[in-house]
């Protein structure tokens, strides 16, 4: 066994333990955004002629993105959370190959039982694929979506006589702070996972409420807290994210040269793109799962190949699974046992009536006084 072949196996191992942390944590954040696009409410802009139109067509939006997400939380998010069973799989196999390798046996007896690991490798890095190819479809859908629907914002804006430059000004703004909360959950995510003792509460709620002819619709989409307990430091993730979330409410809000019907359209907008970035993240890491299969096809195969020519023995394979199995691959057997129990335990709670996703968050996580 040489010093190379150790420090390929063990970075083919680690890549598939780091693919498979973002696959999990991209399938929770995506959950969220799921679940608050299945909770919004549609647009009622009363009986006013000129906006019956828009409103028929927003509300078509809307009811795409709902279907959208059935589609991931029904089919997709339980083929994400499969990759990290399949990861256990492989792994368990691996670890079980270094008491299995028998150096006293021919040297055809471990290359067809190392097949076996490669052909595992293989089904597994095709199911990747096919993940990839369905987070691919579902975010050009949403980015179309939210393409429309962004449209629909400015032919609304223009109708009901808005300033565009005022509009154009806000969806700025929107987009920072929404790359500022998305980062924020994205860190919440990330802190907890595989952290023995961590849970993720997904909070779905409004995040401004808005009249419109008469009836309170508030703004939904979008509004997503990842929290996280059982982990140092979760309260202060919890209050920076109450107090963006907070701020969007503010800037929603603040716009008089805008009216109501508008901000809203612009909230639920905001919306549509967050839920297009989510998928478009989430298919970009289950690209790195299947490129990680793809390493680690490919690194059994170097090791098939050295036992074939004579420039390795079973010994020093055996040798090189047997500490695999006590550092890199235990490593990652327990966090895919952790992950896996959070995968299953992730809890969802919804702010009080009248009370909005900020104020929920805020009041879960009260800063203290200087």
């Amino acid at each position: 066994m040489s010093v190379i072949q150790l420090a390929q196996n063990n970075q083919a191992n680690q890549d598939t333990g780091q693919a498979m942390t973002a696959t999990a944590s991209q399938a929770i954040i995506l959950k969220g955004y799921a679940l608050s696009a299945q909770a919004q409410s549609l647009l009622d802009f009363g009986k006013l002629p000129n906006l019956k139109e828009l409103q028929a067509d927003m509300n078509a939006s809307i009811g795409k993105a709902k279907d959208h997400a059935k589609l991931y939380l029904d089919k997709v998010l339980p083929e994400m959370s499969q990759q990290c069973n399949n990861v256990n799989d492989y792994f368990n196999m691996q670890a079980a190959l270094a008491q299995a390798l028998d150096p006293t046996a021919p040297a055809s007896q471990a290359i067809a039982l190392m097949k076996e690991a490669q052909e595992k490798a293989q089904d597994f890095r095709g199911n990747a694929r096919l993940v990839v190819v369905d987070l691919q479809t579902l975010r050009d859908g949403l980015s179309a979506d939210a393409a429309a629907f962004s449209g629909h914002v400015g032919r609304l804006n223009a109708v009901v006589g808005g300033d565009q430059g005022v509009l154009a000004s806000l969806g700025k703004e929107i987009d920072s702070i929404d790359s500022k909360i998305s980062g924020a959950i994205a860190g919440a995510a990330l802190s907890g996972l595989a952290v023995a003792g961590g849970a993720f509460i997904i909070a779905v709620g409004a995040i401004a409420g808005f009249v419109t002819a008469g009836t309170s619709t508030p703004l939904v989409l979008g509004g997503v807290a990842l929290l996280v307990t059982g982990v140092a430091g979760a309260t202060a993730s919890g209050i920076a994210l109450g107090v963006l979330i907070s701020q969007k409410n503010s800037i929603l809000q603040t716009r008089a040269q805008l009216t109501q019907e508008v901000e809203l359209a612009s909230g639920i907008s905001s919306g549509f793109k967050t839920l297009a970035v989510g998928a478009a993240n989430a298919a970009s890491a289950a690209q790195d799962m299947a490129d990680a299969w793809t390493g680690l096809e490919q690194q059994i195969g170097l090791l098939i190949t050295d036992l074939q020519k004579g420039q390795t023995d079973v010994a020093a394979i055996r040798k090189l699974y047997q500490i695999a199995a006590q550092g890199t691959v235990q490593d990652i057997r327990d966090q895919t046992r952790i992950i896996l129990t959070q995968i299953a335990g992730v809890r969802q709670e919804k702010p009080a009536e009248g009370q909005t996703l900020g104020e929920f968050v805020q009041a879960r996580y009260p800063q203290r006084a200087a």
